[in-house]
Formats: structure tokens, C-alpha cells, sequence
């Protein structure tokens, strides 16, 4: 009796089990369904990406994209570098994406001002640059793997305040030549 027992309570489980795979189970196979993006389209994630560079998030290795830093895929260990020079932008827009075989690709387009070199040198500029930022679909997401090699993109704004911050009352000759460039920002 005790057999009947266990053997009708397996059948039983076996059963549930049964029933719910099959009652959930997709109406077409899982390759002939459209791949459904549950995450963030590319040009939302390459807006993220922009606007926190755009104000300061990747200047003196601080590294701190916030949000954005989970829709990258960046190589296992690999950090951005410090970067050297700055480009100084007035603003920028993002394209609609161009999406083919699971791969994304976003143009932005920045009205650059000038570029500052080393918090040292200022080259005025002033012209249109694109950028493409490339994205692979990862499972249900789409994840920036481009570009890599991209000097950070900053505000007018943000340029003044960090060459603000570099500015120290014991080093004169160094005080006077970032206010110097400061001032020279400020009149782009």
C-alpha cells in the first residue's frame, strides 16, 4: 500500500511537470520567433554613454559611467586608459541605430569646440566629428563592444571645472598658466 502511495504521488509530480512545460512552452520553435530586446536599445545606451562622458564621468581615470557601465563589454581585466587629451564639445546627437544580424551600430555626431592636451595646450577647432558605437546582442540585451579607443568627450562646462580643480595656491607659476587656459576656454 505504501508503494501505491509513493508510485501515485510520483505520477502525480510527473504529471504537474508535464503540464506546465507543455502549457508554457513557446507556440513556434524559439528559432522562428523575433528576438525580443528586454534591456535598452543601442541609442538609448549610447545616449547614457555620451551624456556621462559628456560630463566628466571618464576624465582623470575616475571611470565612474555609472548605469551605462553595465550595457559594455569590455575585455576581462582590461581598464580604460588615463586619458591625455580632451575634446571639448558644445553638443552632440545620436542617430537612430542601423541594426542587422544581431549587431547595432549608432552614429554620434558632436560639434566639437577644441581639443586641451595635457591641461596644458588648447587647439581650437571647430567642425563636426562622427563617431560610431557599435553593439552585439547578448541574450535579451544589446551591449556597447565600440568604440574603445574614444578620448573623452567633454562639456565647456566640465573642461573649466576640471582645470578649476588642478589649480593650487603653492604652485603660483602652474595656478597662473591654468587660469590663463581657463580663460581661454571660456571664450570658445
Amino acid at each position: 500500500m505504501k508503494k501505491l502511495i509513493i508510485v501515485c504521488a510520483a505520477l502525480v509530480i510527473v504529471g504537474t511537470v508535464v503540464f506546465y512545460v507543455f502549457k508554457n512552452r513557446p507556440s513556434e520553435p524559439a528559432l522562428l520567433q523575433p528576438a525580443v530586446k528586454t534591456g535598452l536599445p543601442p541609442e538609448k545606451i549610447a545616449e547614457l554613454f555620451v551624456k556621462a562622458d559628456y560630463d566628466g564621468a571618464r576624465l582623470g581615470g575616475s571611470h565612474s559611467l555609472g548605469e551605462v557601465a553595465s550595457h559594455m563589454v569590455s575585455p576581462e581585466g582590461e581598464f580604460e586608459p588615463g586619458w591625455d587629451t580632451a575634446i571639448i564639445v558644445n553638443d552632440y546627437s545620436v542617430s537612430t541605430p542601423a541594426i542587422k544580424n544581431g549587431a547595432a551600430k549608432v552614429v554620434v555626431t558632436y560639434n566639437v569646440l577644441g581639443s586641451i592636451a595635457g591641461a596644458q595646450e588648447l587647439e581650437k577647432k571647430n567642425k563636426n566629428e562622427k563617431t560610431e558605437f557599435h553593439f552585439k546582442s547578448v541574450g535579451s540585451n544589446w551591449k556597447l563592444i565600440a568604440p574603445v579607443d574614444l578620448n573623452p568627450h567633454i562639456s565647456k562646462v566640465t573642461a573649466i571645472k576640471s582645470l578649476e580643480d588642478l589649480i593650487d595656491p603653492h604652485d603660483k607659476e602652474r595656478s597662473e598658466e591654468l587660469r590663463q587656459l581657463i580663460s581661454k576656454v571660456r571664450k570658445m
